[in-house]
């Protein structure tokens, strides 16, 4: 990831374009369809973009910030490695260029992550010519933090499905999940890419003694009709897990080695891909454009966007999915302790295990992850630390066998609604992106809703059937009354934050590497001393969506906003839209 900031980089929100020139024009904006991309997905150029500068009151000329001072060039999520980022294979790989000049193509693509890359793929063997933007590197974001479960056990279960979804419903996310599966064990089979996939049974067990909800979820998988799924009285190997239901022919693959592989395999299909290039605006219709920040055009037949977040509005799909920050932790196992296998509780929040073999004479790692928070919450690095240590608790009650600790990291996840992603045309409400299509909200599935993905969005490009198209429709109405209201009151709560003083700082208080708001003249500003020269640079410490409050998280060193998930690096410039 390339990152130059400074306090002379060019705002978008200073832009010379008149029908973009701020809040004034947000109506005219909307209606051309205009929107920016950030780096995990997609905002309005007029109201996101980098935080707006603040000046520094040092009057010293702006110093050149030293690379010392942002996150490791495989993530644009945070500075901590996720166990993918340590595969020595994936940072000596050869970095594609930045885009120099403007082009067309039949499809552009914005995104490098699981989704973008397989949907390059798929449309460059359908014989469409394909581009794919990425503003950071191949997989720096979410998909370089994911615990790679490849399942078609639904996150928020088939209970759920069945209520939110009815039964036909259930089954196509049954069947397209599974999909999934099969497409990247093809992919990795075909292309020769040399990931770790293997097919492994997966357990759901319960939190504790009781059993109601793990006898519901087995009355609902038995409904929707998974093939081979039974109850089992004890979990082979770990016993002291209580009775479970098995699903067979489950998946996991090594993330890193799998999106670095298919990217080779999209070039070889004569996909153009460019890293380091940021898609700053967006206009659908006949030929829509793609724009970025250096000004060069793609123009295309249709745009992909595939990167996780909402599209084009301030609020057409923001009321659809909650945002939260997922915590991971990896610990050494002795070789041959523990069989691969998928492991799932029914705590709310609840907990993830898997195994991932080392490299060459490396230990293997147990994956464990759980103890979701609300993005922007609780993001400490005491609350941090405390997250972490139950995690590791919770594993050493459950596998004694693990060791130390050797990887802790979050990840960031959108929860729709209703568990499914939103997949296919943007919202019919949004005027002016015709022929603009979108990949959005993982729900904490991301590896198979970003390939299933894929294959829907190839199929609707090339006019082909698709049986999950109107499931996974991004105009789909399943928004309750009772999510609305709770969805405003917990927006209401963290707005209230402005009023409360527990989480302010006085700039002296920052030391080396620490952010947090510091008011001046009753304005939040975000204040950041830099490692290298304890410089204080600062911004305004209001979200560019919404106007939302942004908080410190010392935990990945970014600034958060817990209304709908905006993330910001520690400078300011977005990570993670709206």
């Amino acid at each position: 990831m390339e990152i130059q900031p400074s306090s002379t980089q060019s705002n978008p929100l200073q832009s010379k374009e008149p029908a973009l020139v701020g809040p004034p024009h947000l109506e005219e904006a909307a209606e051309s369809g205009a929107a920016g991309i950030g780096r995990e997905g997609f905002q309005h150029l007029v109201s996101h973009g980098p935080a707006q500068r603040i000046a520094e009151p040092s009057p010293q000329a702006p110093q050149k910030l030293r690379e010392s001072d942002f996150p490791l060039a495989e993530s644009s999520s945070g500075v901590r490695s996720s166990v993918w980022q340590g595969w020595t294979g994936f940072r000596a790989r050869q970095v594609n260029p930045k885009l120099s000049e403007s082009i067309e193509c039949d499809v552009c693509v914005i995104g490098g992550g699981i989704a973008g890359l397989t949907t390059a793929y798929l449309c460059a063997g359908d014989g469409r010519r394909v581009v794919l933007l990425e503003d950071g590197t191949i997989a720096s974001g979410e998909s370089g933090r994911t615990t790679a479960h490849l399942t078609n056990e639904i996150d928020d279960t088939y209970v759920k499905m069945l209520q939110w979804h009815g039964l036909a419903g259930a089954r196509v996310a049954a069947e397209s999940h599974g999909a999934a599966i099969d497409l990247i064990e093809r992919i990795a089979h075909e292309e020769g890419i040399a990931c770790d996939f293997q097919r492994v049974p997966g357990f759901l067990f319960p939190k504790g003694p009781a059993q109601g909800e793990l006898r519901a979820e087995y009355e609902a998988v038995r409904a929707v009709g998974l093939p081979g799924v039974e109850w089992v009285d004890s979990v082979p190997g770990h016993p002291n897990l209580g009775p479970a239901i098995r699903f067979p022919n489950q998946g996991q693959v090594h993330a890193l080695k799998y999106l670095a592989g298919l990217a080779e395999a999209a070039q070889r299909r004569g996909v153009r891909v460019f890293e380091r290039t940021h898609a700053a605006l967006i206009a659908g219709g006949d030929r829509p454009t793609v724009k970025t920040n250096e000004g060069h055009l793609v123009t295309a037949g249709r745009v992909v966007v595939a990167s996780n977040s909402s599209v084009a509005s301030r609020f057409a799909l923001h009321l659809k999915y909650e945002p939260s920050r997922s915590f991971v932790v990896g610990m050494r196992l002795p070789a041959g302790a523990f069989e691969p296998t998928l492991l799932w509780d029914t705590a709310e929040p609840y907990h993830y295990v898997r195994m991932q073999r080392g490299e060459g004479a490396g230990p293997d790692v147990l994956i464990v992850g759980g103890e979701d928070v609300r993005c922007g919450t609780h993001c400490t690095q005491a609350d941090g630390d405390a997250r972490f240590a139950r995690l590791v608790q919770w594993t050493r009650e459950r596998f004694p066998q693990v060791m130390d600790v050797v990887f802790q990291w979050t990840g960031h996840v959108l929860e729709t609604i209703d568990g499914l992603a939103y997949i296919g045309p943007a919202p019919r409400e949004l005027r002016g992106m015709e022929h603009v299509f979108v990949i959005m909200g993982d729900s904490g599935m991301g590896m198979t809703h970003g390939t299933l993905g894929a294959r829907l969005v190839a199929d609707l490009l090339l006019g082909r059937p698709n049986p999950w198209a109107e499931t996974y429709s991004p105009s789909r109405k399943r928004t309750s009354l009772t999510h609305l209201v709770q969805s405003a009151v917990a927006d209401q709560a963290e707005y209230a934050k402005y009023l409360t003083g527990d989480h302010f700082k006085r700039e002296e208080e920052l030391g080396p590497g620490q952010g947090g708001i510091v008011m001046r003249d009753v304005r939040r500003h975000c204040c950041y001393r830099d490692r290298d020269e304890g410089r204080l640079h600062e911004f305004s410490g209001v979200c560019t969506h919404l106007g939302g409050p942004l908080f410190w998280n010392d935990i990945e060193q970014t600034w958060d906003c817990p209304i709908h998930g905006s993330r910001f690096d520690r400078l300011g410039e977005v990570v993670n839209a709206p």
